[in-house]
């Protein structure tokens, strides 16, 4: 996968963020121990990125080293989430979410009805819809020139 640019705020950081796939995809990756204000703390770099493009970002949040039960405030981290609020916003994939992570993710998005999103057992099975649904993008682009 090619890499634009990674943050990592510090050294070890339990949520990183980078920017993915020559700028399709952003991509959170939690490892526990995470807090929800790790999370918070790159939405203005996501947001701020997101408002220079002129096709899809899609937003990856691969929870497989998390092994941990979100936060208690998680629910503090759906107001300005960067794939809700920007208009160049593409779908959000899960990757690797246990049983609880995802009834989490699913109760939260449908509070706010929110559909565009998927959930992968696996980071491959995720890649492998994320680079399909790039590619149909790229040729919706072309075309649209």
């Amino acid at each position: 996968m090619a890499r634009q640019e990674v943050r990592v705020l510090g050294g070890l950081i339990p949520v990183k963020f980078e920017i993915l796939e020559d700028g399709w995809v952003t991509c959170y990756t939690f490892e526990k121990p995470w807090t929800t204000g790790e999370v918070v703390a790159h939405y203005a770099e996501d947001i701020a990125y997101r408002s220079k493009m002129d096709h899809p970002v899609y937003s990856l949040l691969d929870f497989r080293l998390s092994k941990q039960l979100p936060p208690s405030d998680i629910f503090r981290a759906r107001s300005n989430v960067p794939i809700l609020v920007s208009p160049t916003s593409g779908e959000m994939i899960f990757s690797g979410a246990s049983a609880f992570e995802k009834r989490i993710a699913e109760t939260v998005l449908k509070i706010i009805r929110y559909k565009k999103v998927k959930f992968f057992d696996t980071n491959e099975e995720a890649w492998q819809y994320l680079r399909l649904r790039i590619a149909e993008d790229k040729q919706a682009v072309s075309n649209a020139k």
